[in-house]
């Protein structure tokens, strides 16, 4: 299983987050850190999931709270999501695809 990756690209204006990888529990800590610094610094931040291998509740419920926290605050957040056809099946049969919209 592959590992998981999250790279800050900040702009002047915006910073992306993107995550790829095994976006687990195991993982959450680091990437609950980053994007909370983010969210700190920045007010247009774009999350970007691509090439993901798999993802947990843990991940789906840190980023919807990421989302409150910047809508929250008056920020602008876009995301952009390219999961693999099983993951986008189970985010939609339990409720949780338009999550990352």
């Amino acid at each position: 299983m592959k590992n998981f990756n999250i790279q800050i690209n900040e702009k002047k204006n915006h910073t992306e987050v993107l995550l790829t990888g095994n976006l687990t529990i195991n993982n959450s800590e680091v990437i609950h850190k980053k994007i909370l610094s983010v969210i700190e610094k920045s007010k247009k931040i774009t999350i970007h999931l691509d090439d993901i291998d798999n993802i947990d509740l843990t991940i789906i419920q840190l980023l919807y709270s990421a989302k409150r926290t910047i809508l929250k605050e008056g920020k602008e957040l876009s995301t952009i999501t390219n999961l693999p056809a099983d993951l986008s099946l189970l985010l939609e049969k339990n409720g949780l695809k338009n999550i990352f919209n």
